[in-house]
């Protein structure tokens, strides 16, 4: 890896639900969202007490797009000198699904 990551340019890709239609969740494959770095940490989000280090990421269409089985889906951000995708971290487990357009993200130790 080289170069800096642009935080303004992340995707999320998960297997997780697409769709629910009459209380039938369904996937359709991966899925992949555009979504930024949060500086000031998610406020719409509960607190929690963790000894990971996390990062809030927002969705870039301000949509609610997380779901329960989202938990563990890599987030990836790219390097503009060399237009390299680099992970970050992984999406952390929530309590909630579709309620807001921030999500937690356990950063990658490397």
């Amino acid at each position: 890896m080289a170069g800096l990551l642009d935080f303004n340019n992340c995707k999320i890709i998960s297997s997780g639900v697409s769709s629910n239609t009459n209380g039938t969740l369904r996937s359709n494959g991966w899925n992949e969202a555009a979504v930024k770095y949060t500086p000031n940490g998610c406020t719409g989000l509960p607190k929690v007490s963790t000894t990971a280090v996390n990062m809030c990421f927002t969705s870039s269409s301000g949509l609610s797009l997380w779901c329960n089985s989202d938990t563990g889906a890599p987030v990836y951000c790219n390097a503009p000198s060399n237009n390299e995708w680099i992970m970050v971290g992984v999406a952390q487990v929530q309590s909630s699904c579709g309620t807001s357009p921030e999500f937690r993200v356990i950063q990658h130790p490397g």
